[in-house]
């Protein structure tokens, strides 16, 4: 698409991907801290993640 000059549909399928791999990056590590015991205890003693 950036060869063609096509910047705009570039740019959208830019975004697309920033954003699948930021969910991708945000779930795994959402998952470790559910799972792995030492990030889950960690978790719970911090009070910032407490609400």
């Amino acid at each position: 698409m950036l060869a063609a000059g096509d910047f705009a549909d570039a740019r959208g399928t830019g975004l697309l991907y920033a954003v699948n791999l930021l969910g991708i990056l945000i779930g795994s590590i959402s998952v470790l801290a559910i799972l792995e015991p030492y990030f889950r205890d960690k978790l719970r003693r911090q009070r910032r993640s407490r609400v």
